[in-house]
């Protein structure tokens, strides 16, 4: 992926993005449930990949402020809400004098292409006792998407790499973030009367099968204290092919070495 392909994708559907929210309603709804559960109004509040603004307006915050790459997107944001601020930024790149008591992350670290930079820099944007709550899809989901891509019924993704929770939790205690809380969320993304209600509610608590549900989201907090230096080391394995003898008999196999070398070299 290319920073520029992304924001290329994003600007070419941006007069389409609210339409195919309204089409999946139910599930941008629910998202937007989900964040305002999390966040209480009045704060301020970041969100990384803002979209056109909806989930940032849905936790009622005192001042808030929506970053996304897409110059298209940010432009239609801004008319939907004036009072909230919108800026053109890679995440990648963001710079901000000021620190914030939340920041969002919703469907947006599979389209980011340095995800340990942007976690990394995520405590130059977060009050010392602030939250980041992160929201992404599972990607056991993926086949279903592609092909609801393909039928049109949701939204082209464009370029992105789906993550799995483990791997994101790892990022994150690597760039010293403590996960507060760990969830599941939609079991069904579909409004279907009834029924979609009822699955929704309960199997996001039932081990083991909530691990099938559709989103699932993370609320982590900057550890306290400073933390201690880590040092890392990796190991270069280099397999070498039929040189078993060797390493059984490496002083007596010095011909053996100068007669495979003329061998290769006669091919």
């Amino acid at each position: 992926m290319e920073n520029n392909k992304v924001r290329k994708h994003f600007d070419n559907i941006s007069s389409q993005y609210d339409m195919w929210k309204r089409k999946n309603d139910y599930y941008y709804s629910q998202l937007k449930r989900l964040f305002s559960s999390i966040i209480p109004p009045g704060k301020k509040v970041l969100e990384i990949g803002c979209g056109t603004g909806d989930v940032l307006n849905s936790v009622s915050p005192k001042e808030g402020l929506g970053v996304d790459i897409s110059p298209k997107m940010v432009k239609i944001a801004k008319t939907k809400y004036p009072q909230l601020s919108f800026k053109v930024s890679e995440a990648e790149q963001l710079e901000l004098k000021e620190k914030y008591d939340y920041v969002i992350m919703s469907d947006i670290l599979e389209h980011l292409i340095d995800v340990w930079k942007v976690l990394k820099n995520l405590k130059k944007v977060i009050k010392p006792d602030g939250r980041v709550v992160i929201s992404f899809i599972n990607p056991l989901w993926e086949p279903l998407l592609i092909l609801g891509e393909k039928l049109r019924m949701k939204m082209p993704e464009g370029p992105h790499n789906r993550l799995y929770s483990e791997d994101i939790i790892n990022l994150l205690e690597l760039n010293d973030f403590e996960i507060k809380e760990k969830g599941y969320r939609l079991f069904i993304p579909k409004k279907i009367p009834w029924f979609s209600n009822f699955l929704n509610r309960y199997v996001p608590h039932l081990p083991l099968i909530k691990n099938l549900c559709f989103v699932q989201y993370l609320v982590v907090t900057p550890k306290e204290g400073k933390q201690e230096k880590r040092s890392f080391s990796c190991s270069v394995i280099i397999p070498c092919h039929n040189e078993e003898e060797s390493y059984r008999y490496p002083m007596q196999n010095k011909g053996y070495f100068k007669e495979r070398l003329q061998k290769d070299a006669n091919g």
